[in-house]
């Protein structure tokens, strides 16, 4: 059986607290690297209403997360600030400024960012990836696959339950 679960609790198995949200497409005021979260909710401990995903093409459709208040989780090497900016810039069919978590880009639906700044984004954005994974059985909905920079590495250690 599926867990929800929240941004907060998410944000917890890294052992970090989440800041925001911003509405989606409004500046993030984090300069620091660090990892962030998409989410279709506007509180970190929120629960979500349904979803309609039917207009989207059915292998993307297929991996929708019913119930699921966060749907990407990513990280940022340099500025969070920037690399939303380049997100809210990306165009769906191009392979720039931000081709991760691309499938946001077709939902209709209100969207809220929240980050964290931590110096071990690679590790922090793992270990989120994979404590949804353990919860939900699958990826986020718009994460493709798991952190490619750290995923060798990790144990079920590293995955705090949340």
């Amino acid at each position: 059986m599926k867990s929800t679960l929240t941004v907060t609790e998410l944000f917890k198995a890294a052992g970090l607290q989440p800041s925001g949200p911003v509405p989606w497409l409004k500046p993030v005021p984090e300069k620091s690297p660090g990892v962030y979260v998409v989410a279709i909710v506007p509180t970190a401990d929120g629960d979500c209403d349904p979803i309609d995903v039917s207009d989207l093409p059915i292998e993307i459709t297929a991996r929708w997360n019913e119930s699921q208040p966060v749907i990407y989780v990513g990280r940022a090497s340099k500025s969070i600030s920037r690399r939303i900016s380049q997100f809210y810039q990306h165009r769906y069919e191009n392979r720039s400024p931000h081709r991760g978590g691309r499938d946001v880009l077709l939902l209709k639906c209100a969207l809220w960012v929240y980050w964290s700044p931590t110096d071990n984004y690679d590790k922090a954005e793992n270990v989120m990836i994979e404590a949804f994974k353990a919860a939900v059985g699958r990826l986020p909905f718009a994460n493709r696959m798991r952190s490619a920079r750290v995923g060798m590495g990790t144990t079920k250690s590293m995955v705090k339950s949340a």
